[in-house]
């Protein structure tokens, strides 16, 4: 009797929020997530980035599959070319510091989405941070600018360029409604940053429970070689993750999957391609886990149940 009131929840449930969130290069754990959902033919509804998860989730929404996403990120990370994706979210070197030379992200991602044909989705909702009203943005529905989105997203404070909303254009007449470009925040003259300054695993937009991809914060020394710079951002982001984990605590009601190899920090892009398989694994295997105990409960709806 129990089974069969819980397979009846399962089907009665049509489709259930995704949020991937921030972690950098851990976003690979992402990709094997949204393997697994596709195994189990998971009824996704809307899908909210944040950082790394906002790329991802782009991608997605705009029909590319967990497969060729890992092919865009290994193609664009190993790209060669002066302003490619590697070179583009390295750390700038102190003398460029010194110059006032951050990273800017919004002509790498305008590249990106002319590329590869990418457009704002009914079902995408990106996450950004402003950080002169201290709150959340939210972009969605159709009228923004996707590249400046995704940039403002994973705009990372003090390395990043800060994205400033609305300095080139009026506020949109339909701010503060569901299908604007931000329904939170995102008034002309915002200064957009980081979504994971807000929290990188956030469950309070989606409309009922989600499936969260936690990529997390390194926790464990790592198991291959890394260039000096990596290894030292490593060893820092390990002495604050405990600290970390407490000021951005897991979403409740929510079903959060640790799909980040606790073995690599969010800024180590020296990994070797071998090591981004990994990272797939893992977080293929996690979701496994954690998705086939859902729909068996009841809480994960599916398309077609037998």
């Amino acid at each position: 009797m129990r089974d069969n009131k819980r397979k009846r929840t399962a089907r009665k449930a049509r489709s259930i929020e995704l949020v991937l969130g921030g972690g950098g290069i851990k976003g690979f754990g992402h990709i094997g997530l949204l393997k697994a959902l596709a195994e189990r033919e998971v009824a996704l509804s809307k899908i909210t980035g944040v950082s790394i998860g906002s790329i991802i989730a782009t991608l997605y929404t705009n029909g590319y599959t967990p497969e060729q996403i890992n092919q865009i990120f290994i193609s664009e990370l190993e790209s060669l070319e002066p302003d490619g994706l590697k070179e583009k979210l390295r750390l700038p070197s102190a003398r460029r510091l010194i110059k006032g030379g951050f990273v800017d992200l919004r002509d790498l991602f305008k590249k990106l989405v002319e590329k590869y044909k990418l457009k704002p989705q009914p079902n995408l909702r990106i996450l950004a941070y402003d950080v002169v009203a201290g709150q959340p943005v939210i972009f969605e529905g159709s009228a923004y600018d996707l590249a400046e989105a995704i940039a403002a997203s994973c705009a990372i404070p003090f390395i990043m360029r800060p994205v400033w909303h609305g300095r080139h254009s009026q506020p949109n007449e339909d701010a503060g409604h569901a299908e604007t470009a931000c329904c939170e925040g995102g008034h002309g003259g915002s200064i957009l940053v980081d979504g994971g300054m807000h929290h990188p695993n956030p469950g309070e937009f989606a409309s009922g429970s989600a499936i969260i991809s936690k990529l997390g914060f390194a926790s464990k020394l790592p198991t291959e070689q890394l260039p000096w710079l990596d290894l030292g951002l490593h060893v820092v982001e390990m002495f604050w993750s405990v600290a970390l984990g407490w000021y951005y605590p897991d979403p409740e009601n929510h079903l959060v999957i640790a799909t980040g190899s606790p073995d690599v920090a969010c800024l180590t892009f020296g990994i070797s391609r071998q090591k981004s398989k990994e990272m797939i694994d893992y977080g293929y295997q996690q979701s496994c886990l954690m998705l086939d105990a859902g729909i068996k409960g009841g809480k994960v709806p599916v398309k077609r149940r037998s």
